[in-house]
């Protein structure tokens, strides 16, 4: 097991590994899911530890940017409340 990885994220990459050897490098590079894990050279790819590593540090987290002068929490509930705009969407666009 690689250092410092989740149990799920152990298993994408062994899928990603398992692909990158049926495929080649060339089958994933447009796969973003995968490509962020992925070095590319010429004519190969590689999964890069530090770029796993780097995603890793994030695991269980989620990051919100804004350059709203809200607070950190309303800015975080404001988000957390965006389901009810998409849900007003999706009704507005099925009588469409």
């Amino acid at each position: 097991m690689r250092k410092n990885v989740t149990v799920l994220l152990e298993l994408v990459l062994d899928k990603l590994q398992a692909k990158l050897d049926k495929l080649g490098p060339s089958g994933l590079v447009k796969n973003r899911a995968y490509s962020k894990f992925l070095t590319v050279d010429k004519a190969s790819a590689r999964i890069d530890e530090a770029k796993v590593a780097e995603d890793a540090k994030f695991d269980g987290k989620y990051a919100i940017r804004t350059n709203s002068e809200l607070s950190d929490d309303e800015v975080a509930l404001a988000y957390k409340e965006l389901w009810r705009v998409e849900e007003a969407f999706r009704n507005l666009k099925s009588g469409l």
